[in-house]
């Protein structure tokens, strides 16, 4: 698989990454649980898993999970594969990468919330009418999404007024 690059990357480069990818869902909860946070299906998930399947995870989805468990292992091994150490966060603006992965984050469970916002409104109108009980459970699927827009907004905003720099959510939000 090396020869494919222009540049061959280091040897046992898959299996050091998939071990690492391996860590990272157990950690941050399991196949279901990760899929959750990233918006993928649990099948890529579980691909992402499976020592001998190819597939390597995308930087987004390294991201997003690398916060949720707190623990940067697929990060760590690249860095390793290349003759690199990660530092300790705060000695050098590592926060930087934790507060990109919570809008990661963020966007994510917003597009889980409108996804099934979506589905509670093509349910109801399946059969042309909307009865008063259907009317009541979109107008609750509405809420946790306006909550994560506010959050989101309130976040952007604070990081713009800091010169740029994103801020992490308040403990308990996405």
């Amino acid at each position: 698989m090396s020869g494919e690059y222009a540049v061959p990357l280091p040897r046992g480069w898959l299996p050091r990454i998939k071990s690492a990818q391996r860590a990272l869902i157990e950690r941050a909860g399991g196949i279901k649980c990760s899929a959750e946070f990233t918006g993928l299906s649990t099948g890529q998930m579980g691909n992402f898993n499976n020592r001998d399947h190819p597939a390597v995870m995308t930087l987004p989805v390294v991201a997003v999970l690398e916060a949720e468990a707190g623990v940067p292992f697929v990060t760590a091994a690249m860095a390793e594969l290349n003759g690199h150490r990660l530092a300790a966060p705060g000695s050098d603006g590592g926060d930087k990468a934790k507060l990109t992965a919570d809008v990661f984050r963020c966007n994510n469970a917003i597009m889980s919330k409108v996804g099934a916002l979506t589905m509670a409104v093509a349910d109801a109108l399946a059969d042309g009418q909307l009865t008063p009980n259907e009317l009541s459970f979109i107008s609750r699927q509405t809420a946790p999404v306006r909550e994560l827009l506010a959050s989101l907004d309130m976040a952007l905003a604070r990081g713009a007024a800091d010169g740029g720099q994103v801020v992490a959510f308040k403990a308990g939000e996405p």
